[in-house]
């Protein structure tokens, strides 16, 4: 995906696949902390190659989940 934006190609991620990216690199595996998925989905929102279904309401869920515990996939879900 980065050589995508890189390349100034418009990229669409949808909700779910927002909701699956969060919670694979909150996983064991790659253990992305809070403040690391803020951090990736606030970059990704600012970059204007990135579209998503509802940015409003993934900047919503951003900062609900900046404030609260809540699961990120959750608050998307629920259209913050």
């Amino acid at each position: 995906m980065r050589r995508v934006i890189e390349c100034g190609e418009r990229v669409l991620i949808p909700d779910v696949v927002l909701a699956e990216m969060v919670w694979t690199l909150a996983d064991r595996r790659y253990r992305a902390t809070r403040a690391d998925l803020t951090d990736l989905i606030n970059h990704l929102l600012q970059d204007a190659n990135v579209c998503f279904e509802d940015g409003e309401v993934v900047w919503s869920a951003l900062q609900a989940f900046r404030r609260t515990e809540a699961d990120f996939a959750a608050l998307i879900e629920c259209k913050a």
